[in-house]
Formats: structure tokens, C-alpha cells, sequence
């Protein structure tokens, strides 16, 4: 399945290692443009697998995030350079594992990242070049705000 999934939305889905519990990365970085919100929405099937998400300068918009949301054991997923906005980011809280999120370069404000800020296992929330201000940074692990 994985194999004539790869094929029909020309991404690649890898094994993170040789052990199948470890998961999948999915990468688009050698054709970003081929990975959409339609795309996304047929990587269901395989959702619960994929725990890294390269999606960088890929077209996924806010309605690709209501999918994305639904990948259960995803850690890291990037984001960077695409046209999500604060009006879908919020979605992504639903992410219990998630421990890295890149929003650099898209339309994210404050307001879009606040429901992310005390997600217990989330250590990294890039937000360079977005409306996003000091505020937005995470709470130091040592307890500092």
C-alpha cells in the first residue's frame, strides 16, 4: 500500500528505521509542489504510521491541517514556507506526541499558536519570519516563563 501510495502522489513515505514501530517520514522536499491538502487527505490510510512530516513549501493550506491533525503520532512536522495561517494552526494541539513544529515564513500571529504554547511534549516552535512576538515562545523547560 505504502509503495502505490508513493507512486500515485509522487512523495515518499520512509521507514524512520528497520523496526516498523518506529514510523514514517514523509518527504516532499523533491517535489513540494505535489503535495496539497488533497494529497494529505489520502495519506489517511496511513496517517497513524507517519510521525515526521516534511512539508515545507508545499501548497498545504489551513484545510490540510484538519487532515494533518489526525496523524496521531506525529513529533515533527515542518511547515515552513507554506500558506497556512493562525486560522487553521490551532488544529494542531490535538497532537499528544508532537515535539516540533516549523511555522517559519507562514501567516501565524499569536493568536494562532496559543493553544500550542503548553503542549507538554512540544520543545521546539520555530516561528521565524511570522507576526509572531516574544510572547509566542515557549516556556523554558527550567520553569522560566
Amino acid at each position: 500500500m505504502i509503495t502505490s501510495l508513493e507512486q500515485e502522489l509522487g512523495l515518499r513515505l520512509v521507514a524512520r528505521s528497520r523496526n516498523p514501530e518506529d514510523g514514517l517520514i514523509l518527504r516532499t522536499v523533491s517535489a513540494p509542489e505535489r503535495c496539497d491538502d488533497a494529497a494529505l487527505s489520502r495519506l489517511k490510510v496511513v496517517g497513524s504510521l507517519i510521525v515526521d512530516a516534511e512539508l515545507a513549501r508545499t501548497r498545504v493550506t489551513d484545510a490540510g491541517l484538519q487532515t494533518l491533525a489526525t496523524f496521531s503520532n506525529l513529533r515533527t512536522v515542518d511547515l515552513a514556507h507554506t500558506a497556512v495561517t493562525s486560522s487553521g494552526v490551532p488544529v494542531l494541539a490535538r497532537l499528544n506526541h508532537l515535539q516540533s513544529l516549523n511555522l517559519t515564513a507562514t501567516a501565524v500571529d499569536d493568536a494562532g499558536v496559543t493553544a500550542l504554547r503548553h503542549k507538554p511534549a512540544l520543545r521546539r516552535l520555530y516561528l521565524f519570519e511570522t507576526k509572531c512576538t516574544a510572547q509566542s515562545e515557549l516556556p523554558s523547560s527550567d520553569g522560566r516563563p
